[in-house]
């Protein structure tokens, strides 16, 4: 099975002159990985323009294809990192419209969509995707970002230039500009307590942001100035309810559908296997809907916890190709450095972070170019056992005190001052608050977990490995869909029940049409290695790093503290919580050097 890629990367300086090109080379060196095969670039020198492109592509190899992409008059200019799955259609709509296309890529259609829609052609595109226009005429830079936040965008204000990249380690290219010396110390405190940043758009470093999900930001060439706007949220208007039967048949079209147009395919695509509930459906639908081979792969540990077992009996029932990919902590304590290089802004401390980066690293040496995955069912179909807390008589109680337990179902994974994300958490709760705890839950679930967690994490250990990672249960329309269902078809039975047949009940009942009962009634896996295995493979190297007299840790912990959890750990006394906290300490120092300058 092959698919259609164009795995890019692009940045950018607005307000720049001739001092600026060597920082704008490194930049675009720096993301090299997202784009091995061809780097590109338009320079408008009046107005202090640069923009540059580095891809991977197999659709459209012509000159035609390349980016920077213009328009017929040069007046419009565009990058774009990712894919836009309708592509075919919008571009029968505007050859309809008069508008002639030289090329066989989807980046045409935004060219050509941004001259006939203007900032509208965003509500059209259906997909995965960072954009840059520039528009010669107006002297506007437009950036924006897919509704989810898949593909991620950074931007920073820095003296009287503006910078923008597809990651944030081209900053660290800009001859004035250092991370270390930029670091915003609060936000390191919020992410070594809570495993990511939850303030969207907040790094942990000062000046630069992340471009918010469904959002795009103008930026006024002769003034610098910036204005974001949101061109999508979450529905808050839903049709006529359908049946619970009808649903079923509905959401299995609807998948069906947008995994078909997530295998436009021209290099060899592959399926990531847990043998959980979402993969499982995942690859049982891309079984359905091509002719080709499937191959699938899971990770296998040699510690207790390996589950790659379930993952085999899914790919022996489905017939797919499969392969496994040993894991073990002294793999990952050898080539930490190498690993932490590639999340340049440490935007998330996910157990499982270091695990993808080493699945997608050797996922690629197998040839597999394209990579599908099942994140997103969870934070849409309820697959979280705080979803229970929509169950009556919890979702009788005040706004209030439903977000103060909303949070106290979370805090386990807060390891470090979890009082002071309390009220934070509680604020966002309450902004978006409905008459729908189920629906209060799964908007913050994908507006603060998502972009700010699972996807960085995806994104950046896929492409570090020139891999593209694609999400089909986050195409837009199937989030629409799915959070517009009544709670009580995505939860069955009693409140907080342990049994993983009451979470995502409707996802369930379609996977059941595919696969046996046994195979679609575990509990989530996941692709996790316990941290006490990574700590304990070299635990002096841990410890050097974190005793350095030049620690990053030093600046947001007393010493006194750092050393009781070396000693707790040194006897097996560390509960889960804090051992997650040194783990997070160790992955910082390591981050600290690789971007120390």
């Amino acid at each position: 099975m092959v698919a259609k890629v164009r795995m890019c990367g692009f940045v950018g300086i607005v307000n720049g002159n001739d001092e600026d090109r060597s920082d704008f080379d490194l930049m675009l060196s720096s993301i090299r990985h997202r784009g091995p095969d061809d780097s590109s670039f338009y320079i408008d020198e009046d107005s202090g323009v640069f923009l540059g492109s580095r891809r991977l592509s197999i659709l459209d190899l012509s000159e035609n294809g390349r980016m920077p992409m213009f328009n017929e008059g040069r007046t419009v200019v565009v990058c774009q990192n990712g894919e836009i799955y309708n592509y075919p259609e919008l571009k029968n709509t505007l050859q309809e419209k008069g508008h002639k296309f030289l090329s066989g890529s989807d980046t045409e259609v935004i060219v050509h969509g941004y001259e006939e829609w203007g900032n509208d052609v965003f509500t059209k595109l259906q997909g995965m995707f960072a954009i840059v226009i520039y528009n010669l005429h107006k002297k506007k830079i437009i950036l924006a970002r897919d509704r989810v936040g898949i593909k991620p965008l950074y931007y920073l204000k820095h003296g009287n230039r503006i910078y923008f990249s597809s990651e944030a380690k081209s900053f660290n290219c800009i001859h004035d500009f250092s991370f270390r010396n930029n670091l915003d110390y609060e936000n390191v405190d919020n992410l070594l307590g809570f495993m990511f940043l939850p303030k969207s758009g907040e790094t942990i470093i000062k000046g630069v942001k992340k471009l918010l999900p469904g959002h795009y930001l103008e930026i006024d060439v002769y003034d610098q100035e910036l204005t974001e706007t949101k061109y999508w949220e979450l529905p808050t208007q839903f049709g006529k309810t359908p049946s619970f039967d009808e649903a079923v048949e509905e959401l299995n079209e609807l998948l069906v559908k947008t995994v078909k147009s997530h295998l436009m395919s021209d290099v060899p695509l592959g399926v990531l296997l847990s043998g959980g509930l979402d993969s499982s459906l995942l690859t049982a639908l891309v079984k359905k809907v091509t002719d080709s081979p499937v191959i699938t792969f899971t990770a296998k540990f040699n510690h207790k916890f390996n589950e790659s077992v379930y993952a085999t009996e899914v790919a022996d029932f489905l017939e797919t190709k499969h392969e496994e990919i040993f894991i073990d902590a002294s793999s990952i304590n050898k080539n930490i450095e190498k690993y932490i290089r590639d999340f340049d802004d440490l935007t998330t401390f996910d157990g499982g972070l270091l695990t993808t980066k080493i699945l997608c690293e050797e996922i690629k040496k197998k040839g597999v170019t394209v990579l599908l995955l099942g994140e997103g069912a969870d934070e849409i179909f309820g697959g979280y056992s705080w979803f229970g807390l929509s169950q009556a008589p919890l979702s009788m109680l005040p706004r209030k005190l439903q977000a103060c337990l909303y949070y106290y179902a979370l805090s386990r994974n807060i390891t470090y001052k979890p009082g002071e994300y309390y009220k934070y958490w509680i604020d966002m709760y309450d902004k978006n608050f409905t008459h729908d705890t189920f629906r209060n839950i799964s908007s913050v679930e994908l507006r603060i977990q998502l972009p700010n967690h699972l996807l960085m994490k995806v994104d950046k250990a896929s492409m570090a490995s020139s891999v593209e990672a694609r999400v089909p249960y986050l195409d837009h329309k199937l989030v629409e869909y799915a959070y517009g269902l009544p709670r009580e078809y995505k939860l069955k039975g009693a409140l907080y029940s342990s049994s993983a047949v009451n979470e995502k009940h409707i996802l369930r009942r379609v996977a059941s049409k595919y696969l046996p009962v046994a195979m679609i009634s575990r509990k989530k896996r996941g692709f996790m290695m316990p941290m006490d295995d990574v700590l304990k493979a070299d635990y002096d190297k841990v410890k050097d790093y974190v005793y350095a007299k030049d620690s990053i840790a030093r600046n947001v912990m007393s010493q006194q503290a750092i050393e009781g959890l070396f000693e707790k750990s040194r006897f097996g006394l560390l509960n889960m919580q804090r051992e997650y906290l040194l783990w997070r300490l160790f992955l910082l120092e390591v981050w600290g050097k690789e971007y120390g300058r």
